[in-house]
Parts: C-alpha cells; structure tokens; sequence
C-alpha cells in the first residue's frame, strides 16, 4: 500500500467533482457534517479575555491565521527566537517566554518582547490544515518505511513523539514545522495554547508574559483550564480537531496528472516529497478517512536544510532539520 516514488497513475475519478478548496471530505456520514459545520463555528470564533483569550497571544481565532481559505494555510507569520552558543548549542530562552513571541496581549505590562541576548529570530507562515484527517491516518509504519527506502544522501529521520492525549506512547511526528506532534488533537492543544492563550484539559497551564510567572495574576484573571465544554459535552478542543480532520485535501485536478510531476521527479523532488499513501484499514476510522489512496506529497520526515533551515531547534529537532511538509 506505499508508493515512495512514480509517475501519476491517476486514482479513481469520482461520478462529482472532488470537493473545493475548505469544504468537508466527500462521504462524511449526516451526523459527521454536522461535526464539521458546528467545528467550523469554534474555528471561527474570537475569543476574548472573558472566555481565557490570552494574556499574550498573536490572533483572537484559529480562523484569523489559517484563513486562504477558513482551515489552509495563510499569509500570518509569527516570530521565533533563540540564542545560539559558539558551538552551536541552541538555547530557546524558555525563561524569556521563548522561542515564540506573542505579537498582542491584554496589556503593556505583559507584552512579549525579544529580550537582548537573543542572536536568532526567524519568521515562519501559517500551514494549512487541509487534509489533515487523512494526514493522520497514514500508519507510522508506512512513514518508516519512507525513510529506510530513501537514498542514505537524503534520508530524512522519523521524530518519534508523544501525543499529549496519551502520553506514554511513541507515535510519528507528523504536524508542525518540526514534526513536533503526532495528532490533530495535540495539534489543536497547542496552537490553542501558543497562539490564543487558551489552556486546555491537555495544557491547562498559561504561558507567562515574558517568561515571567509574576505577570500572570496581573494579566490573566480566568481560572484555567479556561476551555470549557459545551451543552453536549464537547470543549473547543474538540469541535476544531473535528473540523480539521473533516477538512478536504486540496482538489487534485485533472485527475489524470500534470506533465510537471515529469519535471518534479525527474529533478528529485519526489525523493523526500513522497507522492503516495494509502490510509490506515482501520475500523476506528471515519469512511471517509479508512483506507484511501492520497497524494500528498511529502514524507513527513525531518531533513538538514543547510541555510534553508529557521535556525530553531526544537527537542530533537536541530537548527538545520525541517519537517518535509505536503504539498498536495
């Protein structure tokens, strides 16, 4: 069921157009839909200082950033920051609120800034999260095997992880710049953290404003975890992770294939961009996720970038290896 690299072999071309860029999955159940729409909402929502928004966070909704369209990608960039050592020991200056700096804040006092002993800074974009459900149900296996059939010159490295949701148990790291998170649910958690300022049942601790933990009772008066659920039991946490599991891939067309894929593999793209996975056969999945052939293009492995690299190290994840991300 893995394909590390191929020309296109085109996949079976549904009786209806596939879905739109931002629209659900084709062959989600009634009551699946209604899981989506009602995530979107959540995704949509801006929160304020009442419902936990902060105290420093850089957009008010999940929809502000991943916004081209609601759930892809966006033009937001957010701004990390470290100390690289002489020997080129990367410190994140966690004591400094580091590596993330928030861009807003409820209030001056508790503004992030970059403090002076910091030598690195780098920008990066908004992913998008189409297609993310399927993304999910790729078997670590299949990721594995990826990196052991790859040439030795450009073998990408597995980051083996936890999932904050079951701690404990070592899962592929397949989410975020650096393959830092294995599901969509610690995906959620941790953008709802970093990003909103929101704590959650997984991260139900704030981010102090400057890394100063003083600051908290001046800027931040919501008892935590602040996601609470809704009148049927679900918190934000989990009506967002529906929606982005639901979320589509981007359309492929035309369903034949592209003569640029010729150009792409030729060059050698295809060596870490894999073309093709084919989800888990697993009962516990939706349909519409279980056993499917995507192509998404990517391996999900970390790879040294050189100087293409963000300079950022993060775990095991050194200042020169990036997450090869899908292109769809």
């Amino acid at each position: 069921a893995l394909l590390v690299t191929s020309a296109w072999t085109p996949l079976a071309i549904a009786d209806s157009a596939p879905p739109r860029m931002g629209e659900p999955l084709a062959g989600l159940t009634a009551s699946e839909l209604v899981r989506f729409d009602l995530g979107r909402v959540q995704y949509e929502r801006n929160f304020s200082a009442e419902d936990g928004l902060g105290p420093v966070f850089n957009q008010t909704s999940c929809a502000s950033c991943h916004n081209a369209p609601v759930g892809g990608p966006g033009a937001q960039q957010v701004t990390r920051f470290g100390r690289m050592d002489k020997k080129g020991g990367f410190d994140p200056l966690s004591e400094f609120g580091g590596s993330l700096l928030n861009a807003n804040s409820l209030s001056e006092e508790c503004a992030d800034e970059i403090p002076a002993i910091a030598n690195v800074t780098t920008l990066r974009v908004t992913p998008g999260a189409l297609g993310f459900g399927l993304l999910e149900a790729i078997p670590d296996a299949d990721i594995v095997a990826v990196a052991a059939a790859q040439d030795e010159s450009v073998r990408g490295v597995v980051r083996w992880t936890e999932a904050l949701e079951k701690p404990g148990v070592s899962r592929v790291g397949k989410f975020g710049w650096k393959a830092q998170l294995p599901t969509i649910l610690s995906f959620s958690a941790d953008a709802s953290n970093q990003e909103l300022g929101l704590t959650t049942r997984l991260l139900p601790d704030e981010n102090p404003p400057k890394g100063d933990e003083s600051l908290l009772a001046l800027c931040d008066s919501v008892p935590d975890p602040e996601d609470i659920a809704d009148a049927e039991g679900f918190e934000f946490l989990d009506r967002v992770t529906d929606f982005q599991r639901f979320l589509a891939a981007p359309p492929q067309m035309p369903p034949t294939g592209m003569m640029g894929e010729a150009v792409f593999n030729a060059a050698g793209c295809a060596a870490c961009h894999t073309p093709q996975f084919t989800t888990a056969d697993d009962a516990s999945l939706e349909g519409a996720i279980r056993d499917r052939t995507i192509r998404p293009y990517g391996d999900f492995l970390l790879h040294d970038m050189g100087a293409a690299a963000d300079g950022i190290a993060d775990g095991p994840a050194g200042v020169r290896d990036m997450r090869t991300p899908p292109l769809w």
